[in-house]
């Protein structure tokens, strides 16, 4: 019997941690004998003027990448035509989605193709990062979140279930992949950059207002118990 074909739907394939999930994600799939393939809609070719080291993950493991355009009113639901029609052409049977815009658009390809394909979407985001959020999407998403086959949550599933109005049955917690392998090999490489810097404490993400640097950076400058401490930031 054949493994299922997958499907994995993204807004971003740039430099975010949704990113390096799929990076770790897809592939393992692809190992195991599944068909996968990644739909994005804002791809990012390079990173920091190198080239996304996603996109290259995803090419040497096999796992094709393609693009989801739309224009006009009512792009979700474009992309979510587009999705059921690569799904049912080519046979895939799960969609997987990423955060709220792609949860939208796998769910609503399930209900276009009438159930035929299994739709599981994913909350990575705690509930206060949704301040962007119009009260139609939100009211978009609290009434089709339920037509999910199951609805992940990397590490704020109560959260999620308070915010999006959820049956806690529906919910479940699934933490990010971390690849040891390759932290084990990184480890081996020298960080010249830190060397006589002594003693430091690191932060590390994306220098965007939601990972609250400016919060990390205050902290600091009221707590630092060692004026030859040092905040390091990547």
């Amino acid at each position: 019997m054949s493994e299922p074909g997958l499907l994995f739907i993204t807004k971003w394939l740039c430099g975010g941690g949704i990113e390096k999930n799929i990076e770790a994600v897809a592939p393992w799939f692809k190992q195991r004998g599944y068909r996968v393939k990644v739909l994005s809609w804002e791809v990012s070719d390079e990173i920091s003027g190198k080239a996304n080291p996603v996109l290259q993950t995803l090419d040497d493991a096999g796992v094709p990448v393609k693009t989801l355009p739309a224009r006009g009113p009512l792009q979700l639901f474009q992309r979510a035509a587009h999705v059921a029609a690569i799904a049912l052409r080519q046979r895939f049977s799960i969609v997987i989605g990423y955060e709220l815009e792609a949860n939208l658009v796998a769910i609503l390809a399930k209900l276009l193709l009438a159930g035929r394909l299994r739709a599981f979407a994913q909350v990575h985001n705690a509930p206060n990062s949704y301040s962007w959020l119009n009260t139609s999407t939100l009211r978009l998403a609290r009434s089709l979140y339920p037509w999910a086959d199951r609805i992940i949550a990397v590490s704020v599933r109560k959260d999620a279930i308070r915010f999006f109005r959820l049956d806690a049955s529906l919910t479940t917690t699934i933490y990010n992949p971390i690849s040891l392998e390759t932290i084990r090999r990184l480890s081996t490489n020298s960080a010249e950059d830190l060397e006589g810097l002594g003693p430091f404490i690191m932060g590390c993400g994306r220098l965007v207002q939601m990972k609250g640097f400016p919060d990390l950076i205050e902290a600091f400058a009221m707590v630092r118990p060692d004026p030859n401490l040092k905040l390091v930031i990547l």
